[in-house]
């Protein structure tokens, strides 16, 4: 595991914990802490409510077991909400629409091409062609015309 350090002078609160070094004037420090000693302050991100630092020993057992009743607890208070996202329908396809695509290939000199389309889909006519087939139809005409 490699453990990536940052150093900056900006103080960075959008992460889990920012640590700062901080000088406290000498008289203050020996009134509180009595001799002089170094200090690190830990600061919370702003997504943080809490920081434990917990030593190791017999109480460990015991305070992951209430962190995990903690985190349980706090997962059943979350509202977790999917919505659908409605599909929007393809847009229906005419049998003008498939006619007129069809009329400019069969002008661009490629009658032939347009009839074995139309036969292709089990027709012998264009009017003739199942409209649940009418968007392959339409694909294979485009894919024609750029041919």
């Amino acid at each position: 595991m490699k453990l990536k350090i940052n150093l900056t002078k900006k103080l960075r609160t959008n992460g889990a914990v920012a640590c700062k070094g901080v000088s406290i004037r000498e008289r203050l420090l020996r009134f509180l802490f009595g001799d002089l000693n170094k200090v690190t302050v830990l600061i919370p991100g702003d997504n943080v409510g809490e920081i434990l630092i917990c030593k190791f020993g017999e109480n460990l057992k015991q305070r992951l077991m209430q962190i995990s009743e903690e985190l349980r607890q706090l997962a059943e208070s979350l509202e977790v909400t999917t919505e659908e996202v409605p599909q929007e329908p393809a847009p229906e396809i005419t049998l003008e629409e498939i006619r007129g695509v069809l009329a400019d290939i069969s002008r661009a000199g490629f009658t032939a091409d347009v009839k074995k389309l139309i036969v292709k889909y089990g027709a012998e006519r264009l009017s003739d062609v199942d409209p649940n087939n009418y968007s392959s139809l339409l694909n294979d005409a485009k894919e024609l015309m750029n041919a």
